[in-house]
């Protein structure tokens, strides 16, 4: 049993690599008539949210900060209350880091990336002190 676990947790955190590499080039990559070929990263993201999705996000304030859940036709699919990729249990310091973060991870789910994941370079990219 013990292997099987270690086996899974292997796969997951090599697939999840993987496609966090793919996204990223995606969004570079991605040429939108609505999108300027300039525009940064939290741009692109702004667009893609006004799309049509069937993501919604929520930002949540708790004891430690602020957080995200991420709903999917009136179901939670993620209760994100702590910044994720980092160690240690620190929320994010603001709303509008929450928002940020849960936006690039919508925006994963919409390309069809599950589970979705969150590089420390996206992380500062939105202003969050990863230390």
């Amino acid at each position: 049993m013990r292997f099987i676990y270690i086996g899974f947790l292997l796969f997951l955190l090599i697939s999840c690599e993987n496609s966090t590499d793919q996204v990223k080039s995606t969004i570079v990559n991605e040429t939108d008539p609505e999108t300027p070929p300039s525009a940064t990263m939290e741009e692109k993201i702004e667009v893609e949210n006004v799309r049509k999705s069937p993501y919604d996000v929520k930002t949540v304030q708790n004891s430690l900060g602020w957080g995200y859940e991420i709903w999917k036709d009136g179901a939670l699919i993620i209760n994100q209350t702590h910044i994720p990729a980092i160690q240690g249990l620190r929320a994010f310091v603001s709303q509008e880091q929450a928002q940020k973060a849960a936006g690039i991870i919508k925006n994963k789910l919409d390309q069809g990336v599950f589970p979705p994941t969150i590089s420390i370079d996206e992380l500062r990219s939105i202003g969050v002190d990863t230390k």
